[in-house]
């Protein structure tokens, strides 16, 4: 089990009325505390001791401001502390030299060690991955030996002149180049890295036509190998674990698998690594957002203990989704709610994805994903219940479903701005809409029967009873819910249900058969009799399609009356 990746720690979220109408996002460092106004770029949270480490994007070479800050008690009374100058800091990139220029310090990846790493106590040291460029004296040429690529951080040690003691350098880009043969001085290492199971290995991607791929690095020697080359995955990676002392490297698809997620498994034993799997296929996502055509772009990804893997798609709605070891997918927060949160538009990112554990006052112990939320410049954290956990009590009951049911609207209805403070919890896919794609994703989760409308967990002819007094022939019009018995649409055993389809909100036949095909099939039960029919006191064509679906034929017999036995009997000659 990967102990490394949830970060864990007693730490309380206070919980309450949120005016935003959303008590899924909190601040967890302001931007006054993370970055002093100036632009997040990674931070590294140490769960032990309650301390963060945040890191920004400078415009001032020697502005004196802090390029690297540190926070003390996270989740109580916090203070800010500058532990690194923007200057110190590029006159570690420069080697202390001033007639050397640079760029911009570009911190991409800043985490802890997880667990012991050689002679360093877990959350001792910081690992960073930096995409900066540093040049030859007085020129405008890029220097490979002298641009840092991959260095370790010592934040007990509080430089106040040039940081000799506080930073070693592990890789430059010099080293890449060895190892791809290449004389190329462009590559981009502009995503955060992920630690490996046992904590003993970092790997990260690369972006770059020359140097693009997925790396293994040695977090204390600093050797850099390129386990797989690939041109265009501008993504962070993930850790999962398969077993057997194997990473699952996980990262955003391209070329075919575009839109997807793919993986390579490496052996450290062997030091071998698999061909390029596909984990969640272009398709599988887009149909799980339901937003058309639009192509899923994934730029953050992160993974915890349990083995759920959480990740993001910038396009279309900019949702943070969580894929579980069960294949389940979940929306977490959606660009509507982070919308609300901020009162602002923010952009699509949420990168530097990190696990960490708290205490909820309300629903308990739940893990909380932390991000760099640059619209505020500041650390934000994702509160993750428990699916269908709707009141946040850390239980999912009958009130958490009367909730959802009430929440529910026609297929392809969209939540309105006003709405959005009450709905937005409940959907579950982060397409802007509660509809019947919603159901279908808690169903994976609360394993509910197709045909269980009120969701009390039991598929009873009570559940039927709703799809009679709904139904299309009594009075029903084109504007029911799943509540209403509006499980299905053309194709009753259909994954996919298509909002403009002719009988879309609609309870027909195709209901019903559905909830028969689940009586009889799935569930065993026996066939109903028309004893039972009558007993419910079903009419119309309702009543005719029940006898079809769920009564043997006899039972039809008897309801086509004497007349059609007439006929039957002149046919067999009686």
């Amino acid at each position: 089990m990967r102990s490394m990746s949830v970060l864990t720690a007693s730490v309380v979220v206070v919980s309450g009325s949120f005016a935003h109408g959303n008590d899924v996002l909190v601040t967890v460092v302001n931007g006054a505390n993370a970055t002093n106004g100036k632009a997040i770029a990674a931070f590294a949270y140490d769960p032990v001791n309650d301390r963060m480490l945040v890191t920004n994007y400078g415009s001032s070479p020697f502005s004196g401001l802090g390029a690297i800050r540190l926070i003390t008690n996270v989740s109580s009374s916090q203070t800010a502390t500058d532990v690194l100058s923007e200057g110190q800091l590029q006159l570690y990139y420069r080697n202390n030299d001033t007639n050397r220029s640079v760029t911009t310090p570009l911190i991409s990846g800043f985490l802890f060690n997880p667990q012991t790493v050689g002679s360093f106590a877990p959350y001792t040291m910081i690992w960073a991955t930096d995409a900066s460029l540093t040049r030859l004296p007085s020129s405008t040429t890029v220097d490979p030996a002298a641009t840092k690529r991959f260095y370790r951080f010592d934040p007990s040690v509080i430089p106040d002149t040039y940081p000799v003691n506080a930073i070693t350098t592990l890789t430059t880009l010099s080293d890449l180049q060895n190892v791809v043969n290449t004389s190329n001085t462009s590559s981009n290492w502009g995503r955060q890295f992920a630690w490996s199971n046992d904590g003993q290995r970092i790997y990260h991607m690369d972006t770059s036509t020359a140097f693009g791929g997925v790396w293994k690095l040695n977090p204390l020697t600093g050797q850099a190998d390129r386990l797989v080359a690939v041109s265009g995955a501008n993504t962070e990676v993930a850790v999962l674990n398969p077993g057997g002392g194997v990473d699952r490297i996980v990262f955003r698809g391209t070329g075919p698998d575009e839109g997807g997620l793919v993986y390579i498994d490496h052996d450290a034993s062997t030091n071998t690594t698999s061909s390029i799997g596909v984990l969640l296929s272009r398709d599988a996502l887009k149909d799980f957002l339901d937003q058309g055509d639009v192509i899923p772009t994934t730029f953050s990804a992160t993974s915890d203990s349990q083995g759920n893997l959480y990740f993001n798609s910038t396009n279309g709605t900019g949702t943070v989704m969580r894929l579980d070891p069960q294949g389940r997918l979940v929306t977490l927060v959606n660009r509507a709610q982070r919308q609300a949160f901020l009162n602002d538009s923010p952009n699509s990112n949420t990168l530097r994805m990190q696990v960490r554990q708290i205490v909820h006052t309300t629903a308990g112990t739940i893990q909380q994903l932390l991000y760099a939320e640059n619209k505020t410049q500041s650390v934000t954290g994702i509160n993750i219940y428990k699916v269908g956990d709707f009141d946040r009590n850390g239980l999912v009951d009958s009130a958490d479903r009367a909730m959802f049911l009430s929440a529910l609207t026609p297929r392809g209805t969209p939540i309105s701005s006003e709405e959005l403070s009450n709905k937005g919890k409940y959907d579950l896919n982060g397409n802007g809409s509660v509809d019947w794609k919603d159901v279908k994703i808690l169903q994976s989760f609360l394993g509910f029967q197709n045909g269980d409308v009120n969701l009390d967990g039991a598929l009873t002819l009570d559940d039927l009873d709703i799809l009679g007094a709904n139904y299309y022939t009594l009075g029903g019009s084109a504007d029911k819910t799943w509540a209403q018995g509006d499980i299905a649409s053309l194709d009753p055993l259909a994954t996919v249900y298509n909002a403009t389809a002719a009988d879309a909100n609609l309870v027909n036949a195709v209901d019903v058969n559905l909830f028969a095909h689940t009586w009889l099939n799935v569930l065993g039960f026996p066939h109903l009799t028309l004893g039972q029919v009558d007993s419910r006191g079903y009419t119309g064509q309702f009543r005719l399609d029940v006898m079809a679906a769920l009564v043997p034929e006899p039972g039809m017999l008897t309801l086509l009356g004497v007349g059609m036995g007439l006929v039957l009997r002149r046919r067999r000659g009686v």
